[in-house]
């Protein structure tokens, strides 16, 4: 009796089955490209037939114990996931060097808060008493030291070195975390010592400043952000 057209199009679709070494090989292959944890199950339902579950159940035992691949429990069921590459002796050296580059960025960081925070209690005490020149040059210092800080910052951020596990991804990302509050904090003190300063020009005209007018003291001030 010949076959159905459904049986004929589902043995069309079935793949072929693979070799002891080949399913082994896959097995390391899939753990690696999709770099987190599977059960056998999963890993035999996603080899599309290619591999049956004992096979797949015997292979990562046998992968395991070979420490070819890593495994743990997870519940009441076992899953297994590939090997983490340990950190180089160079790696090292870049994680200290970013150490000290952090600790650098900390201390431009608290100086320059110290910095604008004397500037903007001179602006409360009146923005007549800072000449105008004097005021324009500190707060264009100013916004060059946020443009490197913020480049160093994402430089460290988007950095050379690859985590090499979850402890050292876990310490860089909360010194990163550190330094963004700062920089937050940094552009609220900014703010404030912007409307410190449009506080002191509305006082000296007597008037509030419309929008279209604060943009033209930003114009004026050669100021942008």
């Amino acid at each position: 009796m010949a076959p159905t057209k459904k049986e004929a199009t589902a043995g069309s679709d079935k793949q072929k089955a693979l070799s002891v070494d080949e399913s082994a090989t896959w097995i390391k292959n899939y753990l690696r490209e999709r770099n987190r944890p599977f059960s056998a199950i999963e890993i035999s339902g996603n080899s599309q037939g290619r591999i049956a579950k004992t096979q797949v159940v015997k292979l990562l035992k046998d992968l395991h114990e070979k420490q070819e691949i890593e495994g743990r429990n997870a519940g009441k069921q076992l899953v297994y996931h590939a090997l983490q590459e340990e950190p180089c002796d160079d790696q090292d050296t870049k994680l200290a060097e970013m150490d000290i580059l952090t600790a650098q960025l900390r201390d431009e960081s608290n100086a320059l808060k110290a910095e604008e925070k004397d500037l903007r209690q001179r602006i409360r005490e009146g923005a007549h008493i800072i000449p105008m020149p004097v005021l324009m040059a500190a707060i264009a210092d100013l916004e060059k030291e946020k443009t490197v800080l913020n480049a160093r910052l994402k430089k460290l951020k988007s950095g050379d070195v690859k985590p090499v596990s979850k402890a050292e991804k876990k310490k860089v990302q909360e010194r990163w975390t550190k330094i963004k509050k700062s920089c937050e904090a940094r552009k609220r003190i900014r703010d404030g010592i912007w409307m410190a300063l449009v506080g002191g020009v509305e006082e000296q005209q007597g008037k509030r400043l419309d929008a279209d007018a604060v943009e033209e003291l930003k114009e004026e001030l050669g100021v942008e952000f």
